[in-house]
């Protein structure tokens, strides 16, 4: 999950505050800081922090990350193991900062796990959720 507070884009003219990268795997996280450090042009406004979903679960806000507000949260396939699905829809709630806040998730629409995380978001959390089909293609090059 990557939860972020953006403007228009980093590089752009108006460019966004901060971009707080996030995962719970340390080696995805050591390569996320090293995307960042060979792109930035000087210092940075993307931070890279580890996100554990069951700390929100636990009460346990000992880490900063834990204790900041989002208003923008952008998740990619996050919602495949079915075990983790209460604690994620957990974090996502808490980490938004008002009614104005937004949560953006992207994920294959036969995934079974995003259709309990949505359920848990609207019954649970009492978010509103619109679900809206994109049509994506994947391209590799070599």
């Amino acid at each position: 999950m990557v939860p972020c507070i953006y403007g228009s884009g980093y590089g752009s003219s108006t460019p966004f505050r901060s971009l707080t990268l996030t995962d719970f795997n340390l080696l995805v996280l050591d390569q996320c800081q090293k995307n960042v450090e060979a792109t930035a042009n000087g210092p940075s406004p993307i931070s890279i922090a580890k996100l554990d979903w069951y700390d929100f679960l636990l009460n346990n806000f000992e880490r900063p990350l834990l204790k900041q507000k989002y208003d923008t949260i952008i998740a990619c396939d996050c919602a495949y193991r079915h075990r983790d699905i209460i604690a994620l829809a957990s974090t996502m709630r808490s980490l938004l900062r008002n009614e104005q806040s937004r949560i953006h998730i992207f994920g294959p629409s036969n995934r079974s796990g995003l259709d309990e995380l949505l359920t848990l978001l609207r019954t649970e959390h009492d978010l509103s959720v619109t679900v809206e089909q994109l049509k994506m293609e994947r391209y590799r090059l070599r």
